[in-house]
C-alpha cells in the first residue's frame, strides 16, 4: 500500500538509503520514497515542504501526519549550537509513534498497560527535542511515543496554539525541563493525558517535569513514580512571568518519589489563575520534611482540591500554601500521615534574633577580645574581586554562547564584575582576539569526556570539566600533550573534539594542567555525572568541585554542596568555587569572590587556584594560624581560628533579610550567629584537635544557602 498524501514516514532505518522502501505502521505496511515521504530524522523532514493530509488518519486531519517507525529515532546528540538542541517544526503537526492511541497505564495507574514496540525519541544530556517556535497557529501533537527527549513549545504568536502530549511514556536521561510551554500573547492550550513517568532519570532534581508557564493547561491520567525530578508545572524558580489561566490535574496519581517540594505552582502577584487536583493520589512522593503541594498563591488566585488523597510519614503538611488562603477549596479531601491537610506558610523572617538557638553539633566557644593583626597582616594590600570562574561568550568558531565576546567586559562592568573565565567550548580562540582584555578576562574551555573504563550500575559517566589557564600558552600545551583531543588547526581557529578517555588519563590530564599553573575543575557535578557514591565525583585533592552552580539560591547549588561537603567529610581535601555556566547575558549570580592584590586576571586567577576564595557573592577572610582557606596548618593547642565577612556583592546584599554565618567542622555545626548583610562579622574561635573548620553564609529568612568558604585544613603534629 502506498502512503497517503501528508503522512511521513521517519525511521532510523532509512539512513543511507535512497529510492524505495517499505515502511510498517501498526501492523501496516506501506510504500514509501526516500526523501519525499520517507526521512532518516526528523531534522530532514522539516527541510521539505509539508503537506496536510487528505483523509483523516487515526483521527488527525487537517495538517501533516508524521509516523515514526518502532524503533530508536536519535535526536539532536553531540549539538554544540543551541539551535540544534531541537527540531523545529514551522507548521502544525501530529506526530505518532506506534502507539498512538494505546496508553501506556492500566486501570489503576500502576500498572503499565501492554503495549507495541516503541517508537523512541532519543535525546542525550541537554539535547534533542522537538520544538515549535515563532508565529505558527494550530496544534503540535505527540502521541504513542516513548519520549527520551524534550518538546518546547516556544512559540511566541500565532491563532490558537495547542500542544497535546498522548499516551506517551517518559522516560527521558535530559536535565532541565522536559516539557515546556513558554508565555504566549494569544489563546494557548495544553494537554497532556494518558501519559507515564516511572523511574524517570532525575539529574538530583534539576528542572522540571513539566513548566507551564501561560494559558490552559490539562493534565490527566499521569503517574509518575520513583523519581527526584520536580513535578514543577510553573517555574520552579517563581520568576513572577507565569500568566497561566488555568492548571487543572485530574485523576493522576504520584508516588514512591523523593520530589523536593512536589507539586509546585508558583504565580505571580497578580495572577487570578485557578489550579484545581481532582481524584489525585499523592503517596510517599517527598521528602519527610517537604510536603506533598507548595502553591505560591496571591490574593486572586484559586486553589481547588477535590476527591484527593495524600499518605505519608511526614513532617510537614501535605498542602503548604505561601500567600493567600482566601483562594483553597478542599472538597472531599484527606491525608493520614502529614502534620495536617493544608497549612499556610510561616512569614517570611526579616528581624535578626542574636540569642536564636540552632542546632550546634560541635560547640565551640568564642575568644573575647582577640587580636585580629595576624588575619590583618595576611590579607594588607589585597582587595575584593568578584567574578565568575565559569561563563561563555559569543567568540564564533564551536562557542554556544550569545554575548558578543567583544562586549563581555562592559557588560561586566555594568553588573559591579571584576573577572570572568570565559571556558567556550572545544577552542581557544576567544583569548586570541584582539578584543581579549587580560585584566578582566581569564582563559580557558569547557571539554566533555565519558570514561571508557568504568562500568557500574547507577553510574552516568559523562561529565564536564573545565581547564583555566594563567596565560594563553597553557591549553595548547595540553593540546599537544594529549593528542586524544585531536586539536587542529591554529590556536586563532582551530579546534578540538570531546576526548572520551579512561579515568586514570584523565587523572594524568588534571596533575598535568596543574603542574604548568592551570586548573582542571568539575563543572556542575551533580547536574551532569550521576552516580550514587560521592567518590565517583572525587578526582583528587587537585580538581575542586562548582558547588554554586547558576546562582546560591539553585537547587543545583544545594545538591552540589551536600555532594563537596560528603567528600569532605570522607578525609578528601576538595576546594570549591562558584559560577553561572551562563551562556547567555553575563550573569552577576553565580560568583566567587577573592582578596588578590591588584586587579589583573592572573593575580586572581593564581588566587582562585590556591583555594584562598569563597563559592558565592560574600567576601570572606579566614585563617589558622597563618594558614589561609583552601590550605593545610598543623594542629596544635592554643590555636585560634579568625574569621571576617567583609562585604556583600550589591547583586547579593538584601534589605530586611536574616542571614547566618556558620562555621562547621569535620564534626558538624560548630558557632552560629544570625546578622543582617550591613553588618560586619569578625570572630575568633579557639581550635579544636579537628580535620578542618569551613564557614557557610545563609539566607534564614529564605532558607537558601548564600556562600561557602574553603576550608583550612589541619593535620596532627609530627612527634618525630
Amino acid at each position: 500500500m502506498k502512503l497517503p498524501v501528508g503522512l511521513y514516514a521517519v525511521s532510523a532505518d532509512f539512513k543511507d538509503r535512497t529510492g524505495t522502501a517499505l515502511f510498517s505502521f501498526q501492523d501496516t505496511e506501506y510504500a514509501v520514497q526516500i526523501g519525499e515521504n520517507a526521512f532518516e530524522n526528523l531534522d530532514a523532514l522539516v527541510k521539505y515542504p509539508l503537506e496536510p493530509v487528505k483523509e483523516p488518519f487515526l483521527g488527525y486531519g487537517d495538517r501533516p501526519v508524521i509516523l515514526v517507525g518502532a524503533g530508536v529515532l536519535p535526536m539532536g546528540n553531540g549539538a554544540t549550537n543551541q539551535e540544534k538542541f531541537r527540531t523545529n517544526f514551522p507548521c502544525a503537526v501530529a506526530i505518532l509513534g506506534e502507539n498512538a492511541g494505546i496508553s501506556p497505564n492500566a486501570g489503576d495507574l500502576r500498572t503499565p498497560a501492554k503495549r507495541r514496540p516503541e517508537s523512541v525519541l532519543l535525546g542525550s544530556f541537554y539535547f534533542g527535542a522537538v520544538a515549535m517556535s515563532g508565529e505558527v497557529s494550530g496544534t503540535l501533537t505527540v502521541d504513542g511515543v516513548c519520549l527520551k527527549a524534550k518538546i518546547q513549545d516556544y512559540r511566541t504568536g500565532g491563532q490558537n496554539a495547542v500542544l497535546e502530549v498522548k499516551n506517551t511514556l517518559i522516560e527521558s536521561e535530559l536535565v532541565y525541563t522536559l516539557l515546556h510551554v513558554t508565555n504566549f500573547a494569544g489563546s494557548r492550550k495544553t494537554v497532556i493525558q494518558n501519559c507515564r513517568a516511572d523511574g524517570l532519570e532525575d539529574r538530583d532534581g534539576e528542572g522540571n517535569l513539566f513548566r507551564f508557564d501561560c494559558g490552559e493547561n490539562l493534565v490527566e491520567n499521569l503517574y509518575v513514580a520513583n523519581t527526584r525530578k520536580f513535578l514543577g508545572m510553573t517555574n520552579y524558580a517563581c520568576t513572577g512571568i507565569n500568566r497561566i489561566a488555568s492548571l487543572t490535574l485530574k485523576n493522576c496519581l504520584f508516588e514512591n518519589s523523593r520530589s523536593v517540594h512536589g507539586l509546585t505552582v508558583n504565580l505571580p502577584e497578580d495572577s487570578t489563575a485557578c489550579v484545581t487536583l481532582e481524584g489525585c493520589g499523592f503517596h510517599s512522593f517527598t521528602p519527610r520534611e517537604d510536603p506533598a503541594v507548595t502553591a505560591v498563591l496571591p490574593q486572586g488566585a484559586i486553589l481547588r482540591v477535590k476527591d484527593c488523597c495524600f499518605t505519608g510519614d511526614h513532617t510537614a503538611p501535605a498542602i503548604l500554601v505561601d500567600g493567600s488562603m482566601d483562594g483553597v477549596r478542599l472538597e472531599n479531601t484527606a491525608q493520614t500521615g502529614y502534620r495536617q491537610l493544608c497549612m499556610k506558610k510561616a512569614p517570611r523572617r526579616t528581624t535578626v534574633e542574636p540569642d536564636r538557638i540552632y542546632p550546634i553539633e560541635d560547640p565551640h566557644t568564642l575568644l573575647e577580645n582577640a587580636d585580629f593583626g595576624a588575619l590583618d597582616r595576611l590579607y594588607a594590600g589585597r582587595q575584593i574581586f568578584y567574578g565568575d570562574f565559569h561563563c561563555h561568550s559569543n567568540s564564533g568558531g564551536t562557542s554556544d554562547g550569545k554575548t558578543p565576546i567583544e562586549n563581555y567586559v562592559a557588560d561586566m562592568q555594568k553588573l559591579h564584575m571584576d573577572f570572568a573565565a570565559i571556558v567556550d567550548h572545544k577552542q581557544m580562540r576567544h583569548f586570541f582576539l584582539p578584543c581579549w582584555d587580560e585584566k578582566y578576562l581569564i582563559c580557558g574551555t569547557e571539554p566533555a569526556t565519558v570514561f571508557t573504563d568504568v562500568e557500574k550500575p547507577g553510574y552516568a559517566k559523562k561529565f564536564d570539566y573545565t581547564m583555566i589557564f594563567p596565560d594563553k600558552t597553557g591549553l595548547m600545551r595540553v593540546l599537544e600533550k594529549f593528542p586524544g583531543f585531536g586539536f587542529a588547526g591554529t590556536p586563532e581557529e582551530g579546534a578540538f573534539q570531546y576526548y572520551f578517555m579512561p579515568k586514570t588519563t584523565f587523572l594524568e590530564l588534571a596533575a598535568f594542567v596543574y603542574s604548568i599553573g592551570g586548573l582542571v575543575s568539575h563543572a556542575h557535578p551533580k547536574q551532569m555525572l550521576s552516580s550514587p557514591d560521592p567518590l565517583d565525583y572525587y578526582f583528587g585533592d587537585l580538581v575542586p568541585l562548582e558547588t554554586v552552580h547558576v546562582a546560591p539560591d539553585n537547587y543545583a547549588t544545594r545538591q552540589n554542596r551536600d555532594l563537596w561537603v560528603a567528600l569532605l567529610k570522607l578525609g578528601k581535601r576538595v576546594k570549591t568555587h562558584g559560577s553561572s555556566d551562563a551562556h547567555g547575558p553575563v550573569s552577576n549570580r553565580g560568583l566567587t569572590a577573592v582578596y588578590a592584590e591588584r586587579h589583573y586576571s592572573t593575580d586572581i586567577f593564581r588566587v582562585i587556584r590556591k583555594g584562598d576564595c569563597t563559592a558565592g557573592g560574600v567576601a570572606i577572610q579566614m585563617s589558622i594560624d597563618g594558614a589561609v582557606m583552601g590550605t593545610v596548618a598543623e594542629y596544635a593547642p592554643g590555636k585560634t581560628l579568625y574569621i571576617r565577612v567583609e562585604d556583600f556583592h550589591i547583586a547579593h546584599r538584601k534589605e530586611a533579610t536574616v542571614f547566618c554565618l556558620k562555621v562547621y567542622t569535620d564534626q558538624g555545626l560548630a558557632y552560629a550567629r544570625e546578622f543582617d548583610c550591613c553588618q560586619k562579622q569578625a570572630l575568633a574561635i579557639p581550635v579544636k584537635n579537628r580535620k578542618y573548620y569551613r564557614v557557610e553564609i545563609t539566607n534564614e529568612s529564605d532558607g537558601c544557602p548564600v556562600a561557602f568558604s574553603n576550608p583550612v585544613w589541619l593535620e596532627e603534629q609530627n612527634e618525630s
